[in-house]
């Protein structure tokens, strides 16, 4: 049993859902999270884990994207959460082992992941978005990751931190680059 099934056992482990909708409030992705508390002692051993825990996850959202699939959700995709070790890995075995379009994964990596070495990570970035996968940056304004070097990475969504929207001056300054770069694209 793996640490997270245990920790999962004793109740230790919460659970969050994310329902991602489209402009006509359609269902488009699903993010499902599934986080020990911070407290636990098990986390620290969690985190030594995160890499084979990371494994065992995308394999259980690969099989059930495929479960989707077979009850006609062909436009569905869902977000998982990738350690930075995954993230620098070459290889998406797992994927290849799963027979799962790429094109039905989201993988989320952290600002501080990207940030780690920002110059590989835009490679990184771009090479799996050749593969067809999707794209986020999760908890955006938790590091020192600037909007204009945001631009660089090819993103499909940027999931941003509510520590970063409590500073309203921020958040505008965010939403006025996001609507400049949209302005931008479709000129």
């Amino acid at each position: 049993m793996t640490i997270l099934a245990v920790a999962d056992d004793k109740g230790l482990v919460e659970q969050y859902i994310g329902v991602f909708t489209d402009i006509t409030n359609q269902k488009t992705a699903e993010e499902e999270l599934k986080k020990m508390a911070h407290s636990d002692p098990l986390t620290g051993i969690a985190n030594r884990y995160s890499y084979n825990i990371g494994q065992l996850v995308l394999r259980q959202v690969c099989r059930d994207l495929k479960t989707l699939e077979q009850f006609g959700f062909n436009k569905f995709s869902l977000a998982v959460n990738v350690s930075p070790l995954q993230f620098l890995q070459d290889d998406c075995g797992i994927i290849s082992d799963e027979n799962v379009p790429a094109r039905f994964l989201e993988l989320a990596v952290t600002e501080s992941t990207v940030m780690l070495d920002a110059k590989k990570s835009v490679q990184r970035l771009t090479e799996l978005k050749s593969i067809r996968f999707k794209l986020s940056i999760d908890d955006f304004g938790t590091g020192y990751l600037s909007l204009s070097y945001l631009r660089r990475f090819p993103i499909d969504h940027l999931k941003i931190d509510r520590s970063f929207i409590q500073s309203i001056d921020q958040f505008a300054e965010l939403i006025d680059f996001l609507y400049l770069d949209l302005t931008e694209e479709y000129e």
